[in-house]
């Protein structure tokens, strides 16, 4: 049997790029160019990465459709298979969503049926996500820009700053990203999107190395491979020095952040389309050395075969820390406070929430990992 181009869902994606504000407009001052393409940027790749996960939604829903009508078909279940043939030739005529019900037989295509759509409902929201966060980032920018040229620009410029605002605010497509991202409804958790697989290593990028709990089964161990950079930035850190009679001081203080990249590849086995990888972050005390769980943060994935690999772009996390040296006539002595990165546990689970694999770094969070990722 062929398969049918997808173009239901392309449609969707171009009505979306459409209705998106500033995509492919002329942004209202010259001040704002710069933070304008930053979020038409962020928007378009939220755009494209919600219309690939679509594409490889709709193609794993075919095919276990097809699987389906074989096993029922060999079972001799001819009620059974002609309702699975109906909504196969459904879908790959109208391209339309299935409407699951209770009374939805047989029991197998009902599970099919709202798999699909939990999965694609699942992108649909980590796309209003990614928008309603560039839309919050954009005006932010816009915000402290206006601050910056109060007292010395045209107010001209000032009221173009804001009727860019209002623009936004009142855009229908935003308005709904921001609805969805603050209801929550179908992941409860922090989601990401996934990037493009193409990602290469950054030169500020550090690998860390994973471990795998001793009772892995050899399938997972030879289905799946997971690799983890991480990125400190200390950019905001900030240095202050001062100087007494009989001592000096020296302080660095600031927020540093932590960024991850989780690639995922499968090896002997395929991930299918709508699988989930989790990434749950443990701080670290400077005071006491005590650990802590911090947060997690989730991607949706697209299908990935065999010998291949995909890339997603974690916004990890943000911690304060304080350091302070004092040298005195009588010696000195340093001084901690505040929090630093402790280590990561990273889950890949199939669309049913079955783990496929697990990995962690350091090595002491063996004790931490547990079969219900993201749920602490």
């Amino acid at each position: 049997m062929k398969r049918r181009p997808i173009v239901g869902w392309a449609a969707v994606l171009v009505v979306q790029v459409a209705l998106c504000p500033g995509v492919g407009a002329t942004p209202p001052a010259p001040e704002v160019a710069g933070y304008y393409g930053e979020f038409e940027a962020a928007v378009r790749a939220a755009d494209d990465s919600w219309q690939k996960v679509q594409r490889g939604l709709e193609i794993a829903y075919v095919d276990r459709l097809r699987q389906l009508m074989y096993s029922l078909q060999y079972a001799g279940r001819l009620r059974d298979l002609l309702s699975v043939y109906d909504e196969y030739h459904r879908f790959q005529t109208k391209r339309q969503l299935p409407t699951p019900t209770p009374a939805m037989e047989p029991p197998e295509l009902r599970i099919l049926a709202e798999e699909h759509v939990k999965a694609l409902r699942t992108a649909e929201y980590s796309n209003h996500v990614a928008v309603a966060r560039a839309a919050a980032v954009y005006l932010q920018s816009i915000a402290i820009l206006r601050r910056s040229l109060a007292e010395r620009s045209d107010p001209d410029v000032l009221l173009q700053l804001d009727a860019e605002r209002d623009r936004l605010l009142t855009n229908p497509r935003i308005r709904i990203a921001v609805a969805s991202a603050a209801a929550g409804i179908v992941i409860p958790t922090n989601f990401v999107v996934a990037a493009d697989a193409s990602a290469e290593q950054t030169p500020n990028e550090r690998l860390l190395r994973l471990y795998r709990l001793g009772n892995e089964d050899a399938a997972s161990l030879m289905g799946y491979a997971i690799e983890v950079g991480m990125i400190e930035d200390t950019s905001r850190l900030r240095e202050t020095k001062s100087e007494y009679s009989r001592s000096r001081s020296e302080s660095r203080s600031g927020t540093v952040a932590y960024r991850f990249r989780v690639t995922i590849s499968g090896r002997n086995s395929e991930v299918p389309a709508g699988s989930r990888v989790i990434a749950e972050y443990f701080s670290r005390s400077m005071t006491d050395g005590e650990k802590k769980y911090h947060s997690s943060e989730q991607s949706l994935l697209p299908w990935i075969g065999r010998g291949e690999s995909h890339t997603v772009e974690f916004n990890g996390i943000s911690l304060y820390r304080a350091e302070t040296l004092t040298v005195a006539s009588r010696g000195s002595g340093r001084s901690f406070s505040g929090e630093e990165f402790h280590g990561i546990i990273v889950s890949l689970l199939d669309p049913e929430g079955r783990i496929l694999v697990q990995r962690f770094h350091p090595q002491t969070l063996s004790k931490d990992v547990t079969p219900t990722p993201g749920r602490r």
